[in-house]
């Protein structure tokens, strides 16, 4: 869940308002897909419409990958050893990548 790295690292507040933002945008969504289906589908025809919320997902993903890099920053152990920050900072890195990949990739029937 987005924020709560930082809820876990002592960023209480910042973490309260991240996961408050999330779970909002997540329930506003629910809402439009299932009262305005027309709308949706209107948006899904339209080029014009299409590009401005292809362009609100790669804002939002790009927001959740600034959250877990700095999740991550805030979380890592000092006494790691340099084959641990390593191991860590792949798997971020992965997980980002995830994030970038998984809109864009094609939809199966």
């Amino acid at each position: 869940m987005p924020g709560l790295g930082f809820v876990l690292a002592a960023g209480r507040d910042s973490g309260a308002f991240i996961m408050t933002l999330s779970v909002g945008l997540l329930a506003i969504g629910a809402y439009v897909g299932l009262t305005h289906r027309s709308s949706v589908l209107a948006l899904a025809v339209d080029p014009s419409r299409l590009l401005i919320a292809t362009g609100a997902v790669v804002l939002l993903g790009s927001c959740w990958i600034c959250i877990v890099v700095s999740s991550h920053k805030l979380l890592r152990p000092v006494s790691l050893t340099a084959t641990g920050r390593l191991a860590g900072s792949a798997f971020v890195g992965l997980l980002c990548f995830g994030i970038a990949v998984r809109p864009l990739s094609p939809r199966r029937p």
